[in-house]
């Protein structure tokens, strides 16, 4: 059985940046020669050398949503949740932390970013409480709201600027602390603070807007999240593979959302080694999978969009072919396909390592790289070793399995 558990149990926080968005192109279906489901999708996305992917892969799936069932295209802010995120982590992180464990990060520290957010109480007791999972961009979002590109955006291009943002935020800190501030003692609120941009050369231009004029009308990020996108975060949650007899159950849960139409954000280990083309492919000639292997090179998050069976049909097939498709078992699987962050005709990921490339910004996950995953060894795995897919509630099990630690 898939067992369901947050993303702060099994990710951690590394450096933090922010993305270097495309601009907004009309909203289009992948025309990608992988078509079992055709979900509307915005247009292809690029975070640049930035690993904020787990913001990219959740405004992907809310802006398909609201592109399928009303026709209407939006372009979410993913800097927004990568704001508001790090001042989550950075009051978690600091809640914990000695005086000298302090002095270690505001010399050598470096930002959280990632998928998963050291979560306050406030944001955890949203999900880790409940019966119900969530990953940590739902939970945000349901804490903050969301804001759309034209309220509120903040664009680092290249990898230097994303070095003196890096380093105008610790020198903010640093300069509190010097004045007498207990940092460790500091609200979410109050971190904000100190990682605005101003004359003291911190970071960030502004926070975020609680509230901002859309068409013509003042409304709050609660209310767009709710009356504009329609989304409820609540009504999805993470299921996740632990061990190698999960990726069936998970694989046959995935195709099931993408034949309702939901595109599904998926988190992996990643190794760019096994990435060709626009194919993450599986490792043929080795029957060992170890830390070294999977997700040596971190862990990353997609959207996916389409899947395709061994031998399936190539383009639009009806639905009841489709239902023929969705139950053939999970070994019938020749590859999912994905909406990847990297942009369009990528050749390097947002570490600068080469990546394939894809000209239309969409990759296949081949079955093989899935079973990969599934089979690192569980003494080597750590946060970076978790796959997890975000699905509607209606398709999980009511019952839910709680992690060992």
């Amino acid at each position: 059985m898939i067992v369901r558990r947050t993303y702060s149990t099994l990710l951690s926080t590394a450096l933090f940046g922010l993305s270097a968005c495309g601009t907004n192109t009309p909203a289009q279906s992948n025309d990608s020669s992988l078509q079992t489901v055709a979900i509307p999708q915005t247009d292809v996305r690029d975070q640049g050398r930035f690993g904020i992917c787990w913001a990219y892969g959740t405004t992907g799936l809310i802006e398909s949503e609201l592109l399928k069932s009303d026709g209407i295209t939006v372009d979410i802010s993913e800097e927004a949740l990568a704001f508001e995120h790090m001042a989550e982590a950075l009051r978690a992180q600091f809640a914990t932390m000695t005086s000298s464990d302090l002095m270690v990060f505001t010399m050598r520290g470096e930002l959280p970013e990632g998928w998963a957010t050291r979560t306050t109480p406030e944001l955890a007791s949203m999900y880790m409480n409940s019966k119900y999972v969530q990953h940590d961009a739902l939970a945000l979002i349901k804490l903050r709201g969301a804001v759309p590109e034209s309220a509120w955006s903040f664009k680092v291009r290249n990898a230097e600027e994303k070095r003196r943002l890096t380093v105008a935020v610790r020198d903010n800190l640093r300069k509190a602390w010097g004045e007498g501030h207990i940092i460790q003692n500091l609200t979410t609120e109050q971190i904000k603070d100190l990682i605005l941009v101003g004359e003291l050369g911190t970071a960030f231009p502004s926070r975020p807007p609680a509230y901002f004029e859309w068409q013509g009308e003042t409304i709050s990020s609660l209310d767009y999240v709710e009356k504009v996108l329609k989304f409820k975060p609540d009504d999805w949650e993470a299921v996740a593979i632990r061990k190698e007899a999960d990726v069936p159950q998970f694989i046959q849960t995935v195709k099931q959302a993408l034949a309702l139409g939901h595109s599904v954000p998926l988190a992996f280990p990643i190794n760019v080694d096994r990435i060709s083309g626009d194919a993450f492919r599986a490792d043929d000639q080795s029957k060992s999978y170890f830390w070294s292997s999977y997700g040596r090179d971190g862990g990353h998050l997609v959207l996916v969009t389409d899947f395709i069976n061994k031998g399936g049909k190539r383009g639009a097939i009806s639905e009841q072919e489709l239902a023929v498709e969705v139950a053939k078992t999970a070994d019938n699987l020749d590859a999912f396909l994905f909406k990847n962050s990297w942009g369009v005709g990528a050749k390097f990921n947002e570490a600068g390592k080469p990546v394939g490339s894809s000209e239309d910004g969409y990759y296949r996950m081949e079955m093989g790289y899935l079973q990969g995953i599934a089979k690192i060894p569980e003494a080597t795995k750590n946060a970076w070793a978790a796959t997890l897919a975000v699905v509607p509630r209606s398709l999980v099990e009511k019952e839910l399995i709680a992690p060992k630690n």
